[in-house]
């Protein structure tokens, strides 16, 4: 049962599972809603993978980005609300470490550079500073945004699970439903 399938331009091996009267494809990894799912969990990889989907909304905006007619307050939006989700999207999941919160920092500051673009002097234009570029910006970075998320998620979740206990009382193995009116 074991042949080779390319996905993605990777080589994986895979094999058919047979349930009942359905067939898997058992994979190496496979991406799903733009999570990448895989036998040995790879944060670098998922952070390449969002880097170079932003990298692609970016090519797609770049005239509008280059081009010097369009407000600074246009182009900050359009990072906001197209650019960043697309690279954040569904990364409250994701536990950073250094490395990974430095990488999602540096390519923020290269698209903000190319909204921002170089500083004129007498001697013609030079490249800003990163503190130039973040006190232009003046918003949380990109890893700041993908704590907020985490923690609210996490703030959901506590919630949800205060609600269930709530209504639910367990015992051993069973749970009983408890009546709230009594509870009160």
């Amino acid at each position: 049962m074991n042949r080779r399938r390319i996905s993605g331009g990777k080589v994986f091996k895979s094999r058919n599972e047979y349930r009942e009267k359905y067939e898997f494809e058992e994979v190496e990894q496979f991406t799903y809603l733009g999570s990448i799912f895989s036998r040995k969990p790879n944060i670098e990889e998922e952070i390449e993978a969002r880097i170079m989907a932003g990298n692609r909304c970016v090519a797609g905006l770049r005239r509008i980005l280059k081009n010097k007619n369009i407000w600074r307050q246009i182009k900050i939006r359009l990072y906001k609300t197209v650019i960043r989700p697309i690279a954040t999207y569904a990364s409250e999941t994701l536990a950073l470490n250094k490395t990974e919160q430095i990488r999602l920092e540096v390519w923020e500051r290269k698209i903000l550079k190319k909204i921002f673009g170089g500083k004129r002097t007498e001697e013609g234009r030079i490249r800003r500073t990163n503190e130039e570029i973040n006190n232009l910006y003046g918003e949380a970075s990109i890893v700041s945004v993908i704590r907020a998320q985490s923690g609210a998620r996490a703030e959901k979740l506590e919630v949800d699970i205060r609600r269930f206990s709530a209504i639910f009382l367990f015992s051993g193995n069973e749970c009983h439903p408890i009546d709230l009116e009594k509870l009160r």
